[in-house]
């Protein structure tokens, strides 16, 4: 790949963004654009498990933007999001990576910020900036906005692993994973978590394990800029919840992962026994899974915020801190942040608005390719 020029000098990119996909062409596709309309100069790679027609249209728009972004396609037929995004992470030549789903956003100059964060502290594993949950009025990937509230994310400076591990749990636990990591954390917390049959029941042991091995590696922080807008549609895959999770055979063979794995890096982070870990690991673990069995389903609340929560029920992440603690936003975040993000004066407003158009901007016709523009 060619490096990018930065003030007339060559300069390789420092971080890959990593996008799993599978069946939402027209989703990346407005990811993509809004890529190179922001001028992005990150790597980006495209874990694709698409079939058909999908993966066909994702060449396409791969090679209209191929001239203005640094796109590696990678095609994944019949893998999972973990063992796709474990196939790309080997070309990964980057110091930093993050993920990013492709019916979703980063803002580039939140990811440069993070970068820049963790160059400077080498005791983080992990940074990102605020996250918003917003949708559209329509189906699909484009329509009007009337609505962004705030999508809390996982957040620790404890100085052990084990302290940080029930941090992460006592805490919903948040998303985490669309973090910036340092390259080969990154690597080694998707390395050996693959396609088994308790990673295909939606939120679960797939997202846990990951982010419990990212947490014990090093702290989390979070940066006062925008860096994550998650977007709620018709089309998000459904999530598995509560008792059919418990109830699921595999149920046993995903926390028994969860535990080997956990325990293993609390061992190696903390310099730990054994005996010493499993205790560290059941103290963050019981309380998690204690709420799981006793809080029920929260009740129905009228207007769009109920909207808002359907939609968040079904989003990976989200699942815990909704429907077995409560809602992912507290009384005071319930509030509509739009209105303040579309004014100038926002601190937010010049990143969140390349987003807000990428949203609202119709459709381009077929064969016309439009980049969003900034």
């Amino acid at each position: 790949m060619n490096p990018i020029m930065r003030n007339g000098v060559a300069s390789e990119p420092k971080i890959t963004i990593c996008i799993p996909t599978k069946n939402r062409a027209d989703f990346l596709r407005r990811l993509l654009q809004y890529f190179a309309g922001a001028n992005c100069q990150h790597r980006i790679y495209i874990a694709d498990s698409s079939d058909g027609g999908h993966l066909d249209e994702t060449k396409k728009t791969v090679g209209s933007l191929g001239g203005r972004l640094s796109i590696r396609h990678f095609e994944c037929p019949g893998l999972s999001v973990v063992a796709a995004l474990d196939h790309v992470n080997q070309f990964i030549a980057t110091p930093y990576a993050a993920v990013c789903a492709d019916d979703d956003f980063l803002a580039v100059n939140g990811v440069d910020r993070c970068v820049h964060f963790l160059e400077n502290n080498p005791d983080f594993g992990a940074a990102h900036g605020i996250g918003i949950l917003t949708y559209a009025d329509r189906p699909g990937p484009r329509g009007n906005i009337g609505w962004a509230g705030h999508y809390r994310q996982a957040v620790t400076d404890a100085g052990s692993g084990s302290r940080r591990l029930q941090d992460y749990f006592a805490g919903g636990p948040l998303a985490l994973l669309f973090s910036v990591h340092r390259a080969q954390d990154w690597r080694d917390i998707y390395r050996e978590t693959v396609a088994q049959p308790w990673a295909r029941q939606g939120f679960s042991f797939d997202e846990l394990v990951t982010s419990s091995i990212s947490v014990i590696r090093g702290k989390v922080k979070e940066l006062d800029c925008l860096y994550l807008v998650r977007f709620g549609h018709d089309r998000i895959n459904p999530q598995v919840h509560g008792y059919d999770w418990f109830t699921s055979p595999d149920w046993f063979a995903g926390f028994e992962a969860l535990r080997t794995r956990a325990v293993a890096e609390l061992m190696r982070k903390d310099g730990i026994g054994k005996e010493q870990a499993e205790e560290a690991f059941k103290q963050a673990i019981v309380p998690y899974l204690a709420r799981m069995f006793s809080r029920g389903l929260p009740a129905p609340r009228p207007g769009v915020f109920a909207r808002l929560k359907r939609i968040a029920a079904r989003i990976p992440g989200v699942i815990p801190a909704h429907e077995l603690m409560g809602s992912p936003f507290s009384a005071k975040e319930e509030k509509n942040l739009l209105p303040s993000f579309l004014k100038p004066s926002s601190p937010y407003h010049e990143d969140f608005m390349p987003i807000y158009r990428a949203i609202t901007t119709p459709q381009p016709e077929p064969g016309k390719p439009e980049v969003a523009k900034v």
